[in-house]
């Protein structure tokens, strides 16, 4: 794979980070994401709305920052919710498995509404 890039942005939709990812989430970009989710875990939110629509590629690696991310969230009264996952995740999800482990949308506010 060529060059892999991954753009996150950052807002508060009230009480829910939501986090827009853009790009490659793998083996050389995923702990940016960490970093950003659980920089979020650190400051009390565990209400994570992430919307995956521009990312471009998933590898198992960054399957695995969602797993860890839903646990620790849930052992906080949180949850994470997968907004809008492009194709290439959702088939990377299904063949793992996740599919059925996370909680995923494609509308924002019934994403919100979860909360």
């Amino acid at each position: 794979m060529g060059s892999t890039e991954i753009s996150i942005e950052t807002e508060k939709a009230e009480d829910v980070v939501v986090l827009t990812v853009g790009g490659y989430v793998d083996s050389s970009t995923f702990e940016q994401l960490e970093n950003c989710i659980f920089d979020s875990f650190r400051k009390g939110s565990y209400k994570i709305l992430i919307n995956l629509a521009q990312v471009q590629y998933l590898s198992s690696a960054g399957a695995g920052v969602f797993l860890n991310a839903r646990g620790e969230a849930q052992e906080n009264n949180g949850n994470v919710v997968l907004l809008s996952p492009s194709e290439p995740v959702r088939d990377v999800f299904e063949l793992l498995g996740l599919s059925r482990v996370m909680l995923m949308t494609d509308s924002r506010e019934r994403a919100l509404a979860t909360f």
